[in-house]
């Protein structure tokens, strides 16, 4: 399930980071514990286990601003935003709501907002096709030894290690989710071509490491639970820090309107 949050300045103009994700996440914490604390702890610190991997089972969108200005490291909002929070737990929405509805403001990073109203979207029915574009980019990343030391790089969207980790990733959720793999564990991801040719992603500094990660169109084939999964989880990799989360494309669908374009 996802909220939708709608918020304004709380002054003329609020200036926040341009790398804001880091910041939005430190609010949603913020909020969480207001509502239980030793539940935000644990979220916080363990997450839910699977193996030797921690999962912490939320996403948000990038903010969608009516009016701002760029300015080098900042933004400037002068007018309403929205930011999107999603996750299939629950107790997490829950808690987050309870704080959200009593909540005269927030505060996102050095900037306050008014918060106007907070909505509870409905659950979405999702075939075995289904296409989606990006309300935050999407990142996956692998292990690699350099120098007898680990460590992590962003892949590619052109690699095919790509696909394969979104693949793996939602497998993983959903057994976390479940306690079972799915009878059809089949998946088959589509980017678009166009995207493909002519992307270089976009970089996003979440504290103080730089995460590559792509807005891409796609198409997914698979079982409808697992989309699910990845709808309300988000798809590939650091989604608590606001990658993958994805939005039905919903042109071809009657009487329906797309939920919002790209963000900032």
């Amino acid at each position: 399930m996802r909220v939708k949050i709608c918020f304004r300045p709380e002054n003329e103009m609020e200036i926040i980071d341009i790398n804001y994700n880091y910041y939005i996440t430190a609010m949603i914490y913020n909020l969480l514990s207001k509502s239980n604390k030793a539940f935000t702890d644990k979220l916080h610190d363990e997450g839910y286990r699977l193996g030797s991997r921690h999962f912490k089972l939320f996403t948000f969108s990038q903010l969608k601003v009516k009016k701002y200005i760029v300015e080098e490291s900042k933004i400037k909002i002068m007018d309403d935003a929205l930011l999107y929070i999603g996750s299939p737990r629950l107790d997490f929405l829950y808690y987050l709501s309870d704080t959200l509805l009593k909540a005269e403001r927030v505060k996102i990073g050095g900037g306050f907002f008014i918060v106007d109203h907070v909505d509870l979207l409905k659950d979405v029915r999702f075939s075995r096709e289904e296409r989606f574009y990006c309300l935050s980019p999407i990142t996956t990343s692998t292990m690699e030894v350099i120098g007898n030391v680990k460590k992590e790089r962003n892949v590619d969207i052109r690699d095919s290690k790509f696909v394969d980790n979104l693949k793996n990733n939602l497998i993983r959720k959903y057994y976390l989710l479940h306690n079972r793999l799915p009878e059809d564990m089949n998946i088959d991801i589509q980017f678009d071509k166009e995207y493909l040719n002519n992307t270089r992603g976009k970089l996003i500094w979440f504290k103080n490491v730089a995460v590559k990660a792509y807005s891409a169109p796609f198409t997914i084939k698979a079982d409808p639970e697992i989309i699910k999964v990845a709808y309300e989880c988000g798809l590939g990799d650091k989604n608590s820090a606001g990658f993958g989360m994805i939005e039905i494309d919903r042109k071809n669908r009657v009487g329906l309107e797309n939920v919002c374009d790209s963000g900032i």
